[in-house]
């Protein structure tokens, strides 16, 4: 789907000579909707780095292809375009509530106790997912499918995969729009409130 098609839902379209809204405390969803973009498309980069920016989130330095090609082999496994692209010319950015990892941190989500509370189709995904990133300082991991790129929240409590999203893509959107009530934003329940209602607009779900 589009980017514009996605985030339609949200009322609003960036413009960006208008400013980040985030600069002020949101009143409403649509203050707090990323700009359209598409990781590999022109324009990507300076959509993300506008959001980061505006939030003061440090930038981190960008992961060499060298380091990346080091880690597939280590691995077996060659990581999903998306994200060698985001690495390669952001770099493993904290976004407080999700952190992704350095080419070094990435290894095959492997874990025997999983695999016992997991239905017969997460079992099949097993193979093919890398993890990619920490949420919420929890013990939580994000974890990529190489074969589909849908990234899912392996959670502790309750054991198992709490969300799934359909790209890496969506991955960072969840994130920009996080920032909003983050370490970054307006840590309160009324921003909480409106990330949550604008994940489930665009997203289709709260990602609580």
């Amino acid at each position: 789907m589009p980017a514009e098609t996605r985030y339609a839902a949200a009322g609003r379209e960036w413009e960006s000579d208008e400013g980040m809204p985030g600069l002020r405390r949101p009143q409403r969803k649509a203050d707090l909707a990323p700009p359209p973009f598409v990781i590999g498309e022109p324009g990507w980069r300076e959509a993300i780095i506008s959001v980061l920016h505006a939030y003061d989130v440090p930038l981190p330095a960008p992961v060499r292809e060298e380091e990346i090609a080091a880690r597939e082999r280590a691995v077996g496994a060659a990581l999903p375009a998306a994200v060698r692209r985001f690495l390669m010319e952001i770099g493993p950015v904290d976004f407080d509530y999700l952190r992704l990892f350095h080419p070094d941190e990435i290894v095959p989500l492997e874990y025997a106790w999983l695999r016992r509370m997991l239905d017969e189709s997460e079992q099949r995904r097993l193979p093919f997912l890398l993890e990619i990133a920490a949420y919420s300082g929890s013990g939580d991991v994000v974890a990529i499918d190489r074969a589909s790129g849908w990234c899912g929240l392996c959670s502790h409590r309750p054991i198992g995969f709490k969300w799934w999203l359909r790209s890496f893509d969506d991955l960072i959107r969840v994130a920009l729009i996080d920032l909003s009530w983050s370490y970054y934003g307006w840590p309160d329940p009324d921003v909480e409130a409106l990330a949550r209602a604008l994940k489930q607009d665009l997203i289709g779900s709260e990602l609580s």
